[in-house]
């Protein structure tokens, strides 16, 4: 090579070097030293904000509307604006508790215990204001459980559904997005919150599962659909519509909403199908929301296979001071199962009896035979249709510059009701939903915020005005360290003993009508079940 060439080749070589930006161009500047990163909105919390016109998470700012997905990128969109910096965050949350529970006529170091661990990490990303996707994976732990039973575990029933413990599922997986800046698009697993009420939510429709009205956070998994939402901004009107591809509102998974959720299909919404989900399997949901001056008014419908077609009404307003709510469903019939059946191996007593033979053998006292049978439990199906409300009312005041009290009272009416003497074939059919099975509840609280102290304290009460059973809790939040919420609680639990808020049997020996399938003189032996007293629990909550 000659020495011009080799002099060209280093002059384009510097150049080149020259024209190179340096890592904070390329970069957006200086990095931000591990500062951690923000928790997702409440949109995609579970339990989060009710549904709105605006989509989960996509931020339309002031003159941004022109840019997105309807404009061609250029070779510089970082310059442009149209992208984020940095648009994938991660964080998460650590959630431990421990729970114990005293039950009458029974010895204290035979209290039931548990030590259920939570970990939430997900990945939010935002490379444009009119793009985002959102996972969010869950771990489950409790060493006291070598598995963690599905539904109500009884004395003498065998458990049907048992998942890994520990156990690591998907609470939420989706994408949203918009078209024309009309149409907003939320597609995957996610949460959707319908209904205004607090403690109890019969148009929760979209919910996998009914909510304990108890609980400080909500665990329930989300469901897997396509939202789409239209929302008349001048009108102050939403309209939303729906594609759902898992079934919701699951009855049996227990008081604390955390059990796992039981899928009819496994892995689609066809019980009886054997292969596989089918089109006609998926449902359809709608929702339209119109904003007048002091509140708002929702309707909502609901239509999928195998499910209760449902519809719904909401309400929510402002009246001086009081803040006014309300909510109806109507359901064609109930969703709780009415019969159950089951595998029991019963001891057959064959005491005495006579093996033919030569000779022939007679059988000592005290011989048993384990047999096998299958076993059917049928209750009697509730009246259709059904219809569910509830309404309530709240009156806050400020006092001392950083301190609010608030106070509520809301009633509920449920007319798929079941009475006390039901409890028991209820809970074998597995159809046993608390907060949900009697006619006539109230629910009564008091929440203290003092801002300055970070402390919240949650007194509330709920009460089976039919089977005159209740329950009432103290709840202690306190945030310390800036970020670690530590919180306590106690509830007693009063009034008829065998009630749905004081549940407890004896032993009972169960035949027919009520249990079928069993041999000849071998009766079905439940129970006994000790009714609960006391529940303590304490936790520790962290956002990472």
């Amino acid at each position: 090579m000659s020495r011009w060439a080799v002099l060209a080749a280093v002059v384009l070589s510097l150049a080149a070097r020259a024209q190179r930006p340096d890592e904070d161009a390329l970069f957006g500047g200086t990095p931000d030293a591990g500062s951690p990163a923000p928790p997702p909105s409440e949109a995609v919390r579970p339990g989060g904000a009710p549904d709105t016109g605006a989509g989960p998470g996509l931020l339309r700012g002031p003159g941004q509307e022109s840019r997105g997905l309807d404009t061609a990128p250029s070779s510089d969109a970082f310059a442009a604006g149209r992208v984020q910096e940095d648009p994938l965050r991660i964080g998460g949350l650590f959630y431990t508790r421990l729970f114990l529970t005293t039950l009458q006529n029974q010895p204290f170091n035979q209290s039931t215990v548990s030590f259920p661990t939570l970990v939430d990490v997900y990945l939010d990303a935002r490379p444009m204001d009119r793009l985002r996707a959102f996972v969010l994976g869950r771990l489950t732990y409790d060493p006291f459980f070598a598995v963690t039973v599905g539904g109500t575990a009884l004395p003498g029933v065998p458990a049907s559904t048992t998942v890994s413990n520990p156990a690591v599922v998907l609470d939420q997986a989706w994408l949203a997005f918009d078209i024309g800046h009309a149409v907003f698009l939320t597609v995957g697993r996610q949460h959707v919150k319908w209904g205004v009420a607090r403690f109890f939510t019969p148009t929760d429709f979209l919910a996998s599962q009914p909510r304990d009205p108890l609980a400080l956070f909500d665990s329930r998994l989300g469901v897997t659909m396509i939202r789409a939402q239209i929302p008349w901004e001048r009108a102050g009107w939403n309209f939303t519509a729906i594609a759902l591809f898992e079934p919701t509102q699951l009855v049996g998974g227990g008081y604390s909403g955390s059990a796992a959720v039981e899928n009819p299909g496994s892995s689609g919404i066809n019980p009886t199908g054997s292969t596989g989900t089918e089109f006609r399997d998926i449902g359809g949901a709608l929702r339209a929301e119109f904003a007048f001056k002091n509140g708002a008014v929702g309707l909502d419908g609901l239509v999928q296979r195998n499910r209760s077609p449902r519809a719904g009404a909401d309400v929510t307003m402002s009246l001086g001071d009081f803040d006014i709510y309300g909510e109806v469903a109507w359901k064609q019939y109930s969703d709780a199962p009415s019969s159950r059946t089951f595998d029991v191996t019963t001891q057959v007593d064959l005491s005495g009896q006579t093996i033919p033979g030569n000779p022939p053998i007679v059988l000592p006292p005290g011989t048993f035979l384990p047999v096998t049978s299958q076993v059917s439990v049928a209750i009697a199906p509730r009246s259709r249709p059904v219809v569910q409300a509830a309404g309530g009312v709240t009156y806050s005041l400020n006092f001392e510059g950083n301190k609010s009290l608030t106070f509520g009272a809301e009633y509920f009416y449920n007319s798929a009701s079941y009475a006390r003497t039901e409890y028991l074939g209820l809970l074998l059919v597995r159809g046993f939903q608390p907060f949900y099975v009697g006619e006539h509840y109230l629910a009564l609280s008091a929440t203290l915020l003092d801002t300055t102290a970070k402390t919240t304290w949650v007194l509330s009460g709920i009460g089976n005005l039919s089977d005159a059973s209740y329950v009432a809790r103290l709840d202690f939040v306190v945030t310390v360290l800036s970020y670690l919420s530590v919180e306590a609680y106690v509830a007693g639990h009063f009034g008829q003993t065998g009630g749905e808020l004081r549940l407890g049997f004896p032993q009972t020996t169960l035949g027919p009508p009520l249990v079928t399938g069993l041999p000849p003189g071998t009766p079905f032996v439940f129970g006994p079940v000790n009714p609960p007293v006391l529940d303590v629990g304490v936790g520790l909550r962290l956002s990472i």
